[in-house]
């Protein structure tokens, strides 16, 4: 809120020249969104915790739910020059989830590799289809979760500083804590594997459905 308000005042100056004025907007845009996502965050486990959040239980084709979310969240993967592939999605796997929980918690995993990718990098996801469940899973190639801060990959506040992370990724440590909260909601589970150097993958199991 303090650089909004800051860039506010400079668009404000007369003298301000046009390529400047630019500037200021951009800036202002971009910590708006930001300051929009944390108020996201915090309503959305204000509302998990209240035990208000609503949890609409559907058959749907998983690979469906999947090429919607990577056309969802391929605009975001573009502004860090990641290209987000689809490496296995059988069509007509059917899975038990609510479609909108379940696209918010491809959209938290999908812009969270993309912000951990390498420029010019790949995120990859798929589908996979186990004897109760079927897993959906995010890979990306960055910089891999330290050892030390992989307990708390799910705690609420929590951010990895990693220092080959990508310089100015905005974050509210609270993404991947909702992400599992919500998919526990819809009956299923979440981890991950990671190794420094090679990247992590995320994978959540929901119920099957016939």
């Amino acid at each position: 809120m303090t650089a909004i308000l800051g860039y506010a005042d400079l668009l404000q100056d007369a003298d301000q020249k046009p390529i400047d004025r630019a500037n200021s907007v951009a800036t202002i845009r971009r910590n708006g969104e930001h300051l929009l996502t944390v108020i996201n965050d915090i309503l959305d486990i204000e509302k998990i915790e209240a035990g208000k959040i609503s949890v609409e239980t559907k058959t749907l084709d998983a690979s469906d739910a999947l090429r919607g979310a990577l056309e969802s969240n391929r605009p975001y993967a573009d502004r860090f020059g990641v290209h987000m592939v689809l490496k296995g999605a059988t069509a007509g796997i059917l899975a038990s989830a609510d479609p909108a929980r379940l696209a918010q918690v491809l959209a938290n995993l999908l812009s969270n590799a993309s912000k951990y990718s390498p420029p010019g990098g790949e995120v990859w996801v798929a589908t996979e289809v186990l004897p109760e469940t079927v897993r959906f899973s995010v890979r990306d190639f960055g910089p891999g979760i330290p050892e030390s801060f992989q307990p708390f990959v799910f705690e609420k506040f929590m951010q990895n500083r990693n220092e080959a992370s990508r310089s100015g990724v905005d974050s509210t440590g609270l993404g991947l804590n909702i992400t599992k909260r919500l998919v526990e909601a819809m009956q299923g589970t979440i981890g991950f594997e990671t190794e420094a150097g090679k990247g992590t993958t995320f994978f959540f199991d929901l119920p099957r459905a016939v």
